[in-house]
């Protein structure tokens, strides 16, 4: 049985050449695709981000000690 479509988007992107040999050597050691792996990495990515921006506006709230 086939596997239902996810809803996506294509994009297109130009990557270093170097940047590129070690993904395509990371997903044939892992045996993922390089969309799961782009998906993981950019997830992984923004998640870091949002959590840091959030640590950084509730330190921007608290009140500064005198």
């Amino acid at each position: 049985m086939a596997r239902a479509r996810k809803d996506s988007h294509p994009i297109t992107i130009r990557m270093e050449q170097g940047l590129y040999d070690r993904l395509e050597k990371y997903c044939k050691q892992s045996g993922q695709p390089k969309t799961v792996a782009l998906e993981r990495a950019l997830t992984n990515y923004i998640d870091l981000y949002d959590k840091k921006e959030a640590e950084y506006a509730k330190l921007k709230k608290r009140p500064r000690s005198q």
